[in-house]
């Protein structure tokens, strides 16, 4: 039943979002978060982990320094929270908290800490088996090239083709 109620706030809140509704979808988000943010069970962590993925999004999505910067927060959190944990569907989860990151900093012009989330990435999922990881990974260091090249560091871009890092 838990599980139903938890799925239920991340849909609600999805679909608050595309109505245009982001305080309203980041109130769900949040109710599930307060709900659920301590059960061990795996369905209602995966629940969570959305939640306060999705949640990051929709700040993203307003657009305002604060709202980015909290966003990143909430990515951090996911990153911290449920980095080492078991479940290959909750480490999709972070594995898009990372990448979500280094597009919110790219979008601040922060590109050192762009960078840095996606080496944080290529660190916890350069060797994964699962395809979906690997080809992430492989985005991710496409989108450090680029971003290399536009802090003036080509020589750094060039030689991650080489090296394949």
């Amino acid at each position: 039943m838990q599980e139903c109620v938890g799925m239920a706030l991340l849909n609600r809140g999805f679909l608050e979002n595309r109505l245009g509704e982001s305080e309203a979808a980041i109130a769900s988000y949040d109710d599930a978060i307060r709900r659920f943010g301590d059960s061990p069970l795996p369905q209602l962590r995966l629940c969570v982990a959305m939640c306060l993925l999705n949640k990051g999004s929709t700040l993203v999505e307003l657009e305002s320094p604060e709202s980015m910067d909290t966003a990143v927060a909430i990515w951090d959190d996911v990153i911290d929270h449920f980095g080492e944990d078991g479940d290959s569907d909750i480490q999709v989860q972070v594995r898009r908290a990372l990448t979500k990151k280094a597009g919110a900093h790219m979008k601040m012009e922060r590109r050192d800490a762009a960078v840095a989330a996606i080496d944080d990435a290529v660190a916890r999922y350069g060797t994964a088996e699962r395809h979906d990881l690997r080809c992430e990974v492989a985005t991710a260091l496409e989108l450090k090239a680029m971003i290399l090249n536009q802090m003036g560091r080509g020589h750094e871009a060039r030689s991650m083709r080489c090296s394949g890092s």
